[in-house]
């Protein structure tokens, strides 16, 4: 049985082979999941993740159920362990769990089940769906001319930058990072003070932002918001000191406005345009990860 609850599940031919079918996916549809059921199990709230998933396994026919996790039999004091046992018992075939709980679906894993298990984010260890994404985006418009990238904000607790780092790490792809002492990830790789100090010191293809967790950060760990935005945000001043004066801008999702990017940078069609590719091939990639699972 194949699951995808981290990137360390996948070869670099996995991914190849994910980005190749995502490319087809893109202008030709199919039915390749006829008659499997995909259960989407989220404790956490999600827009791209949970909608673009349940897309992707409509386009592909595959019968979808979304679980109210208020009405699982886990509020009554039932394992996990045994809900999962259930759905077992119910022929399905894709489990796609979202948990503010790190490892929750290495424990799936770790069962007897028969079911595909996706982690569509688990507490601040990986999104590897969301990493899937990126990189695709990153093949179809940079990869040719791609020298490094600058991954910035909360890398802490950022679980796509974990789940990113580690592809690129595989391909040899070299990065840089800037965040908060409080919010650094050690990673054995150049590490700015400021998005502005990075960007005047040395060019860029690419940067990530990553949104600070507030729904993670533990008080203390930044000083006030307004001082986060101007170190640590990507703004017009900036931008403007960059050594590539064409540096393609990322953001996962969502994006926290004049915190993240400020609203002058992001009305910037030209700035927004790879942040939107980035949402638009969701849908292929995660209906290329349920092919690739489901073969």
């Amino acid at each position: 049985m194949k699951h995808l609850v981290s990137i360390d599940d996948l070869t670099i031919s996995d991914i190849d082979e994910i980005c190749k079918i995502a490319d087809v996916r893109s202008h030709q549809s199919s039915s390749c999941m006829a008659n499997k059921s995909v259960v989407f199990l989220f404790f956490e709230n999600s827009t791209r993740t949970h909608y673009s998933f349940s897309l992707a396994a409509k386009k592909l026919h595959a019968i979808t159920e979304t679980i109210n996790t208020n009405t699982l039999s886990i509020n009554k004091g039932e394992s996990l362990t045994d809900t999962m046992l259930v759905f077992n018992n119910l022929k399905v075939n894709v489990v796609i769990i979202r948990s503010q709980i790190n490892y929750l679906p290495y424990t799936l894993v770790t069962q007897s089940v028969d079911f595909s298990v996706i982690n569509a984010g688990d507490g601040i260890n990986e999104h590897p769906s969301q990493a899937l994404i990126d990189f695709y985006t990153i093949r179809n418009n940079l990869s040719h001319k791609l020298k490094k990238i600058l991954i910035c904000g909360d890398i802490l607790h950022s679980r796509v930058a974990h789940s990113n780092i580690k592809i690129f790490d595989k391909y040899n792809i070299d990065y840089a990072t800037v965040s908060p002492p409080t919010l650094y990830k050690p990673l054995n790789k150049m590490h700015y003070s400021s998005v502005e100090t990075a960007l005047s010191s040395e060019y860029f293809d690419i940067i990530m932002i990553m949104r600070p967790q507030q729904e993670r950060i533990k008080a203390g760990y930044i000083s006030s918001y307004q001082e986060y935005t101007k170190y640590y945000g990507l703004n017009e001043q900036s931008l403007a000191k960059s050594k590539n004066p064409n540096i393609a801008i990322m953001h996962p999702g969502p994006v926290i406005r004049d915190l993240d990017i400020s609203n002058t940078v992001l009305d910037n069609q030209m700035n927004y345009l790879l942040i939107l590719k980035q949402s638009s091939n969701g849908l292929i990639i995660r209906q290329a990860i349920l092919e690739f699972l489901s073969r």
